[in-house]
């Protein structure tokens, strides 16, 4: 008993440095070095071009310039009407039958966390012989990450050239519509939904308008390039094509094959027809049966 009861603390003393030496790496381990440049703050990269593709909302530009409205925009500042171009299958193509801003300035992080790029001038709508009067200017991105940015507007109903309140007027949904490497950053195609700030300032100080938060608009193009840094790569996701050339060389491969249809409908029709000229055959033969045998007693001639 007393050699089992020594050997007690020196087991656990054993125990004790051997669990010591295994979480010694632990602990040297628990807090890594830093790589080259990580941890860092994102660099700033400066705008030097930029430009913005924006629509508003085609149905509210077909109404301005309709019958009922009977009005029509003006744009001014370095904003400009881009006109319609259509693609050889009829469609408008991407980036036109809208307005334009160009000469963008402004600053974003290279990965796209933060940043603005701002622009000016506007597009002034009126309609209903000066009963209606839109006024919206100054537009800027403003991003929160490479997935997600804001849409800031100054609306109002004021004349032409005469500046608003700028407000949060939508939010942009950015993923898999972001492409970035180096200095050119592009946006194809984002996502526009108003914010309850937006769709008020579009409603009016009347609040005649219908819209309502979380309303899409026509989506968002932006093409910049930037001095200063160099962005994170982003690849933006390839964007639906139109061309008969591109429907062509889509992999039909890579669909699971389906299963040989059975041909019920002919299976049937033949095995009704096998039946119908399996009882014929058998009237047949016994009809045949009958004219050969003996009549029986009284019938014969």
């Amino acid at each position: 008993m007393r050699n089992k009861r020594r050997r007690i603390p020196a087991i656990v003393g054993t125990a004790a440095v051997i669990g010591s030496a295994l979480l010694m790496p632990v602990s040297a381990s628990a807090t890594p070095a830093l790589a080259e440049g990580e941890g860092e703050t994102p660099s700033a990269c400066q705008v030097e071009t930029a430009t913005l593709n924006w629509g508003l909302k085609q149905s509210f530009r077909q109404y301005i310039t309709g019958a009922i409205a009977g009005g029509g925009w003006e744009v001014y500042g370095d904003a400009t009407y881009v006109t319609p171009s259509l693609t050889e299958t009829g469609a408008v193509e991407d980036g036109t039958d809208l307005f334009q801003w160009s000469d963008g300035t402004g600053e974003v992080a290279s990965t796209l966390d933060t940043g603005t790029i701002a622009f000016a001038g506007g597009v002034h709508f009126s309609g209903h012989d000066g009963g209606l009067e839109l006024n919206i200017a100054n537009p800027a991105i403003e991003f929160e990450g490479p997935d997600t940015g804001y849409l800031l507007l100054e609306v109002s109903e004021a004349p032409a050239g005469e500046a608003g309140t700028q407000v949060r007027a939508a939010k942009l949904d950015l993923a898999e519509n972001v492409a970035a490497s180096g200095q050119e950053l592009s946006i194809t195609r984002a996502t526009v939904r108003l914010t309850a700030e937006g769709a008020a300032a579009f409603n009016g100080d009347t609040d005649r308008g219908t819209y309502v938060a979380g309303e899409e608009m026509d989506p968002l193009y932006v093409q910049a390039t930037v001095t200063g840094c160099e962005l994170g790569e982003i690849v933006a996701v390839d964007q639906p094509s139109d061309s008969a050339e591109d429907a062509a060389v889509t992999p039909i491969s890579a669909a699971p094959e389906a299963a040989p249809a059975v041909p019920w409908v002919p299976i049937i029709i033949g095995g009704v027809a096998l039946i119908v000229i399996g009882i014929a055959a058998g009237m047949l033969i016994a009809g045949r049966g009958k004219g050969g045998a003996t009549p029986p007693p009284g019938i014969q001639d």
